[in-house]
């Protein structure tokens, strides 16, 4: 259990506001005007973990796809999630994860810049989004670059 309050007066009868948490997930519920507030307090709970799971579908830092760079140093950048994408869902259910993202990103990207965003939803619902960003820094090409890339391409092997 993490915490309950009780209460009452005589309009609401006996009142109950309780939480706990069971394999990292936290169910929380009330009764009001409940003559037999905990034992109605233990089968709300006892639903909530019989019926709902937790589901994750990202890690904290875990890659979720590479973007092109345009006219990056590097051709592409590795795009990570910032925090866990996790939800409690209906048993035997699996969730959908929508990634926003751009089709590209333009050099000079800097490690940590947030690029876009992934959700969790079921049934169209949000049930939580992780903000995501750019894995490293992708500096825009320097003069010296260019030149360099120029005299490879005259370079005959």
């Amino acid at each position: 259990a993490l915490g309950i309050k009780t209460g009452y007066t005589r309009a609401a009868g006996r009142c109950l506001c309780f939480a706990a948490e069971r394999d990292g997930m936290t169910v929380i519920g009330c009764v009001l005007n409940a003559p037999n507030w905990f034992d109605d307090a233990k089968e709300i709970m006892d639903h909530g973990f019989a019926a709902y799971e937790m589901r994750t579908l990202l890690s904290p830092g875990e890659a979720v796809r590479a973007l092109p760079v345009e006219k990056g140093v590097e051709e592409a950048v590795v795009i990570r999630a910032a925090k866990a994408l996790t939800a409690p869902v209906k048993k035997g259910t699996w969730p959908e994860m929508i990634i926003d993202l751009p089709d590209s990103v333009p050099a000079g990207i800097e490690k940590g810049q947030i690029v876009g965003t992934a959700s969790l939803t079921d049934g169209g619902q949000v049930l939580a989004t992780t903000v995501l960003y750019a894995g490293q820094t992708v500096p825009a090409p320097s003069f010296r670059t260019h030149i360099t890339r120029l005299f490879d391409q005259w370079i005959i092997p």
